[in-house]
């Protein structure tokens, strides 16, 4: 993936989603996209619609915390089950808006990051697993705290019922580079496509030059 312009996300010998590495990170198509680009994974969370809209959804957790998510969810409806996306990467703690109170289980201290295991009910990772929030090295935290993480309403996902994705109001770059081009001009080999898929999926880096 590194060195790949297009990638195809397969599952179960099925094609999820082609695109750039940065279209999957912040448009993934459905769940199995969305948990497989980015690491650490992004953190899942049951949540329930309480209002619509073409430029957000507000979404109730079952603690009772209320998030706001820049998504077009015209077509939900309230009390529809939703599943809340959050990428580790995008937690603050010096915010006080779309606010999530967690209680540390685990820390790892990593240099530059500080990757911080937080209980949290219902997170859908699995029965007991944590929501994982990546913040500054500096950031010194210790089993049993107490931690209110905050996640920008423009850095939210939000899935259907049936792991769908909202669209997201996430902006694009406009400026793309000849990856290519860069890379034989810097001496090495050109750019590739990728076929990114589970131990065991079919080879497909054949058929992604049929790919537009």
């Amino acid at each position: 993936m590194t060195l790949a312009d297009r990638i195809v996300v397969l599952s179960a010998g099925r094609i999820e989603q082609v695109g750039t590495p940065l279209e999957l990170y912040e448009h993934p198509n459905n769940l199995f996209v969305a948990g497989f680009i980015g690491s650490p994974r992004m953190n899942f969370i049951e949540a329930e619609i309480v209002e619509t809209g073409v430029a957000s959804a507000l979404v109730r957790l079952v603690t009772g915390a209320v998030i706001r998510c820049t998504v077009d969810a015209r077509d939900a409806r309230a009390g529809d089950k939703v599943t809340l996306g959050m990428r580790p990467e995008h937690f603050r703690i010096d915010a006080q808006e779309n606010l999530i109170e967690t209680t540390v289980t685990f820390v790892e201290s990593l240099g530059s990051t500080t990757h911080a295991y937080c209980a949290f009910p219902a997170a859908a990772q699995g029965d007991g697993e944590a929501l994982t929030c990546e913040l500054d090295g500096k950031t010194v935290l210790c089993g049993g705290d107490a931690l209110m993480l905050s996640i920008p309403p423009e850095a939210c996902y939000l899935f259907d019922a049936a792991g769908i994705a909202f669209h997201r109001h996430a902006a694009m770059p406009t400026r793309r580079c000849n990856l290519a081009s860069a890379g034989s001009a810097a001496g090495g080999a050109p750019a590739s496509r990728a076929a990114v898929a589970p131990p065991g999926e079919p080879d497909l880096l054949s058929a992604l030059d049929t790919l537009p």
